[in-house]
């Protein structure tokens, strides 16, 4: 039985659990974790086929929820998958996941491509998990020639022998053209989408220029999705 398989039928098991035991709060948390393992079993051939490591989430628009679902996708795959994972920060102007797992940093990517920081000295363990944080940066703002330096590929690299899966959150293609450069440089990228409110259009546009961009796109997640029908139901489908 693979380790999928069995994170998604112990997800399921404490969704059912949490109907009648567990606050709203709590089946939501469950809720997004059985997603997140549904999602990496849509991206695992790319991982085990193709040996693609360095995944791009992008949105559209600001407040879709790229980033929680950036922080989500790497936390489920480093605990309950195993996997030893780097979540990469790269909001050129307020970078936040550090935030969240409350670390202080103090290296940033930025110094090591512009600086010769070692690299070990910007990436930062969450507690005693195989889950890594690192920041493009954390001081002030930086520009695209980040990923147009020559030594993004060398830290690319360095990233690959190190971690199982990288994550990269970046600005969404709306509010930012830095996305557009990252694309060209990391193996595949999902797209995430707000249901029920994104303009068609909007995706389309960003979707466009990420191909014309060089982008390897492969998935697009439904965020914030709103369910007519009761999800016992949905997940008997």
């Amino acid at each position: 039985m693979s380790k999928i398989f069995e994170a998604l039928e112990h997800a399921k098991q404490k969704l059912r659990h949490s109907k009648t035991v567990s606050t709203v709060t709590e089946t939501s948390r469950l809720n997004m974790e059985y997603d997140m393992i549904q999602l990496y079993q849509m991206v695992s051939h790319a991982i085990t086929q193709k040996g693609y490591k360095i995944f791009q989430i992008i949105g559209s628009v600001a407040r879709e929820g790229a980033s929680t679902i950036s922080r989500e996708f790497a936390s489920t795959l480093a605990m309950r998958l195993g996997k030893n994972v780097l979540l990469l920060d790269a909001d050129p102007e307020i970078p936040t996941h550090h935030q969240a797992f409350n670390i202080n940093i103090t290296r940033d990517m930025k110094s090591v491509i512009k600086g010769g920081t070692p690299i070990v000295e910007a990436l930062y363990r969450v507690e005693d998990t195989s889950l890594f944080i690192a920041a493009m940066s954390v001081s002030d703002s930086y520009g695209a020639d980040l990923f147009d330096s020559p030594r993004i590929d060398r830290v690319w690299e360095e990233f690959k022998r190190r971690f199982d899966i990288v994550i990269v959150d970046s600005p969404p293609g709306g509010a930012s053209p830095i996305g557009f450069t990252i694309c060209r440089t990391v193996d595949a990228v999902i797209l995430v989408v707000e249901a029920e409110k994104t303009r068609w259009p909007v995706v389309l546009n960003v979707k466009e220029r990420l191909l014309q961009n060089g982008a390897n796109i492969i998935g697009v997640v439904f965020n914030k999705r709103k369910f007519y029908i009761p999800g016992w139901i949905y997940r008997r489908l």
